[in-house]
């Protein structure tokens, strides 16, 4: 099993032609893929706005509702390996260090981590055309979807102390803030063992932006993933 990032985007009030430009996009991600979907994506007008899914046909009790192939999601395993000294990024340390820092990450942090690196391979690859023909148009698909995600969260991961008081509820605070001092513990532990790290906003930002929109999943027969 391992976790694969989807969208859902909470928008707000968004103008009917936002409304299209955001559904073209993930449209777009879908066709590109080749996605097997008896759903379309919809902008929920509840009030709050955002994005879900709805049926585009019937469908039948054990139907698989998508499946897509695994180049197109971000996924993490729980066997996997740690990679980092095979990709050169880690620093000059005993590679069991590097090795115990990746195997007490959590999966939703592993996630984050290979969210911003597919944010930069992105940016870079949009930059110096560096990929074959293939490879530019998966990550132009994928650079799109990318740009669906918020900029920033209201998540209480980010909030100060003196923003967590205002909830008056000390349990709650008191469960936050453990929260925070865990995601701390495990940014510090990547900047010793890391040449590069992102700074610990993005960290925070990548951690939101999984919690909310991850998913389990299990591969089919095919490779693809089913939902």
């Amino acid at each position: 099993a391992g976790f694969a990032v989807l969208a859902r985007r909470n928008c707000g009030t968004v103008a009917s032609r936002g409304v299209r430009c955001v559904e073209a996009k993930l449209e777009g991600y879908i066709s590109h893929f080749n996605v097997e979907s008896a759903v379309r994506v919809a902008h929920v007008d509840d009030g709050g706005g955002g994005w879900g899914l709805c049926a585009s046909r019937k469908i039948e009790a054990g139907q698989t509702l998508v499946g897509l192939p695994r180049r197109a999601v971000l996924e993490v395993q729980q066997s996997a390996a740690c990679p980092w000294q095979v990709e050169a990024r880690q620093q000059e340390v005993d590679s069991s260090d590097a090795s115990t820092v990746w195997s007490a990450l959590p999966l939703h942090i592993r996630l984050a981590l290979a969210l911003l690196d597919a944010c930069n391979a992105c940016n870079t690859a949009a930059r110096d055309g560096s990929q074959d023909a293939a490879e530019q148009g998966d990550a132009a698909a994928l650079r799109e979807y990318l740009n669906l995600l918020p900029q920033s969260h209201d998540g209480a991961l980010a909030w100060s102390h003196d923003q967590l008081l205002h909830l008056q509820d000390a349990s709650m605070l008191c469960k936050v803030e453990a929260e925070q001092a865990v995601l701390r513990a495990h940014y510090l532990s990547l900047c010793r063992v890391l040449r590069s790290v992102p700074s610990e906003e993005q960290l925070t930002w990548a951690v939101q932006t999984v919690l909310s929109r991850a998913f389990a999943f299990a591969a089919s027969a095919d490779g693809h993933l089913s939902f």
